[in-house]
């Protein structure tokens, strides 16, 4: 507990606590953009558009 005390240790449950956060919405975000992408493109917009391959874009297909 002496470490939570000190400014090192506050800064590092700081660096923790947005870290966590950070993830989470990592998680999160897929989960809610990924069906909205595919009801507002469509499920052949959203393959064109190169949505699985890691949310990556294929330059070519959205300008098609």
């Amino acid at each position: 507990m002496r470490i939570l005390r000190s400014k090192d240790g506050k800064v590092l449950a700081s660096n923790f606590a947005y870290l966590s956060l950070l993830q989470i919405a990592s998680y999160i975000f897929p989960l809610i953009s990924i069906p909205y992408l595919a009801r507002v493109l469509g499920v052949d917009g959203l393959g064109r558009s190169g949505g699985g391959a890691f949310g990556v874009p294929d330059p070519a297909a959205l300008l098609e």
